[in-house]
C-alpha cells in the first residue's frame, strides 16, 4: 500500500503518502442543514406532550443519518429550533444557525405556508443565495424541500414551486403520504427509512458542494 499512518505526539493520526507532506484540513463545522418547520399549536396549554415530537423525531432520524455518511461532530449535523414558541422573537442561537447552515430544509405542510415565521427563515435563507449568486458561485439549489404532509402543488407560493428538486426520489409512499403519514404507520416504517437515507445523502451531497467553496 502507498499509504502509512502517522501518529503525532498528541496521539492524532492522519493518512498520509509516503514522501508527501500531510494535507492540511479545513475543517467546516456549520450545520449540514437547517430544519425550517410550523410549530403546531396545543389544544391544551396545560398538555406536557409535544406537538411536535414526530417533527422532532424526524430531525434526529436525518441527523443520525448524516452523522454516518460523513465525518461531521454531533453538532454539525442540523439544526432544529425547539426553544422559540409561537409568537415570540427569534433567539440569537435560530438566527445564527440560520445564517450559517450549508442547507435549508423547509417541511412543506399547509400550516407552512401560512406560517409568518416560516417565511422569514426562508427569505433570510434565500438571501444568502442570492449572495452567491452574485459572486458568481455555481452551486446547486441549497433549498431542499421535504413534504410533511402532501400540498397541492398548485397552491405552493411561487417561490415555493420554482424549487426544483423531484421527491420522488425518496420514494413513492412518501410522495403519497408524506413524511407525517409513513411514520405513524408501521407498515410504512421500510419507506419511512428510505425516504429519510435518501433526503440525508441530498442534503450531505450539496451541503459538501457548498463547503467547497
Amino acid at each position: 500500500m502507498g499509504s502509512s499512518l502517522t501518529v503525532g505526539a498528541t496521539g492524532a493520526g492522519v493518512w498520509r503518502d509516503k514522501g508527501k507532506a500531510p494535507m492540511a484540513s479545513r475543517r467546516d463545522d456549520r450545520p449540514y442543514f437547517f430544519l425550517s418547520y410550523a410549530r403546531t399549536p396545543k389544544r391544551d396549554p396545560s398538555d406536557r406532550d409535544d406537538p411536535d415530537r414526530w417533527v422532532y423525531k424526524l430531525y434526529k432520524d436525518l441527523c443520525s443519518a448524516i452523522l454516518q455518511m460523513t465525518g461531521a461532530r454531533p453538532e454539525e449535523a442540523g439544526f432544529m429550533d425547539r426553544e422559540n414558541k409561537l409568537g415570540t422573537e427569534w433567539s440569537l442561537g435560530l438566527i445564527t444557525e440560520l445564517t450559517r447552515c450549508r442547507v435549508f430544509v423547509p417541511l412543506y405542510s399547509r400550516r407552512y405556508f401560512e406560517s409568518d415565521n416560516c417565511g422569514r427563515e426562508w427569505f433570510v435563507f434565500a438571501r444568502r443565495g442570492i449572495a452567491r449568486k452574485a459572486q458568481d458561485r455555481q452551486v446547486s439549489d441549497a433549498i431542499v424541500p421535504a413534504l410533511w404532509t402532501r400540498p397541492d402543488r398548485e397552491k405552493l407560493p411561487h417561490v415555493a414551486q420554482s424549487v426544483q428538486f423531484d421527491h420522488k426520489l425518496l420514494g413513492e409512499r412518501y410522495c403519497t403520504e408524506g413524511f407525517y403519514g409513513i411514520m405513524k404507520l408501521p407498515n410504512y416504517r421500510a419507506d419511512y427509512q428510505r425516504a429519510v437515507h435518501r433526503l440525508a445523502e441530498r442534503i450531505v451531497a450539496i451541503g459538501d458542494e457548498i463547503a467547497a467553496f
